[in-house]
């Protein structure tokens, strides 16, 4: 009930929100309402309505959004300094660098992260041109006239207090992280992690596919490619996310690349996709392009939609009754959410059971069926309706 009650605040405050800001639109001499009601939550509301009314004001005015959080900064306790922080990152600027630079020494440990996964997204900002300097100087990018190219590393004996006499600050490793890289290895993924992941292109003038591979070829692989990974999942930046799918997909070691294709564009993913079905000769294994396609979750193109029904035709065999598996069956499930609607009464008509396939693969695609119905259904209602109106 506890949550039903929080959700239905949230939703109150956002109805409220929107409207003052139509108000305020329509009539600016009514804006001053709009100010105020904004104040009142903010200083009277509960936490999840703050957050939402922060969330909101950054998304429409963030430069207001900041000077209200900052006129109770001081006495906010630290979960909420933590998560307000992180409401910052939308649409995070140069204009907030100031602010975020105070939190980047706060007395909380959790504040002073916050604050520096922010700043690692201004590019410009000081702190980022810091630690550019910082890793300008202990790294190298090396080609030999005979042999593949390789990332060094030329890190002091006691990289943390370095970074902190640079006045850069990194988490202590875990035991776990401390036995596997060493203080070395953790100290360098935590720097390359801050780093705006574009400045190793313009430093080396490499592509992302030559740094990587470099980077899998030095002493400091793990390092690297972690904090790669880490510094592409904040930056979003497209061509890196593909080259880290190209080469560390299946390394087990690094769950994390193939979460990173989900901040594709759509055609880029589609494309990379349909690349991996290619390879895979055309049918679906537990391989990139199944994992690519749990990642994928907006509309399919039609294109996609047909080469994925075929893959996974291939894939079950109705003459084989084990090859229908759990896996299978729930990918059909997530697919059909998917899967472009208009193409039902084509895949419905390439795809039918035969009466001696098994109960269970009959009863998967029916029900891969019966959604993209419905979704069709929907569909057509949906358009029929804004055509009347």
């Amino acid at each position: 009930m506890g949550r039903a009650d929080a959700q239905m605040r949230a939703n109150q405050v956002d109805a409220a929100i929107a409207s003052w800001k139509e108000l305020a639109a329509q009539n600016p001499d009514w804006s001053y309402a709009t100010r105020r009601e904004e104040k009142d939550v903010w200083e009277t509301g509960s936490r999840e309505e703050r957050l939402l009314l922060l969330e909101h004001l950054r998304s429409v005015e963030p430069v207001r959004a900041r000077e209200i959080l900052a006129t109770t900064w001081a006495q906010e306790p630290v979960k909420d300094r933590v998560a307000f922080l992180e409401k910052l990152a939308i649409g995070v600027s140069s204009s907030d660098e100031s602010f975020i630079n105070e939190a980047l020494h706060d007395r909380s440990v959790e504040v002073r992260r916050a604050a520096r996964g922010l700043l690692a997204a201004l590019p410009d900002s000081e702190f980022s041109r810091r630690l550019k300097e910082l890793a300008n100087q202990v790294l190298s990018f090396k080609k030999p006239l005979l042999g593949k190219a390789r990332i060094e590393a030329a890190l002091p004996e006691d990289p943390i207090a370095w970074l902190k006499a640079n006045d850069i600050e990194i988490d202590n490793p875990p035991r776990n992280a401390a036995q596997s890289m060493g203080a070395k290895g953790w100290a360098l993924k935590e720097l390359i992690s801050l780093i705006p992941i574009a400045h190793w292109s313009e430093l080396w003038t490499k592509s992302p596919i030559e740094i990587i591979r470099a980077g899998l070829d030095s002493e400091w692989r793990e390092s690297l490619v972690l904090g790669f990974v880490f510094a592409t999942r904040r930056d979003r930046d497209p061509d890196w996310i593909e080259a880290l799918l190209e080469f560390m997909s299946d390394y087990e070691k690094f769950p994390q690349v193939t979460e990173l294709a989900a901040s594709l564009p759509a055609a880029r993913l589609e494309a990379l996709i349909f690349r991996s079905l290619k390879s895979e000769s055309e049918e679906l294994r537990d391989v990139q392009a199944f994992r690519l396609l749990w990642v994928h979750r907006s509309n399919w193109s039609d294109q996609l939609s047909r080469a994925v029904v075929n893959s996974f035709k291939k894939r079950v065999d109705p003459g084989k009754s084990n090859n229908f598996d759990w896996q299978t069956k729930t990918a059909l499930k997530q697919f059909a959410r998917f899967v472009s609607p208009a193409l039902y009464d084509e895949l419905a008509l390439a795809w039918q059971m035969e009466s001696e396939s098994p109960p269970n693969l009959s009863k998967g695609v029916d029900a891969f069926q019966s959604l993209l119905a419905f979704r069709r259904d929907m569909h057509r209602a949906i358009s029929e309706k804004e055509q009347t109106s």
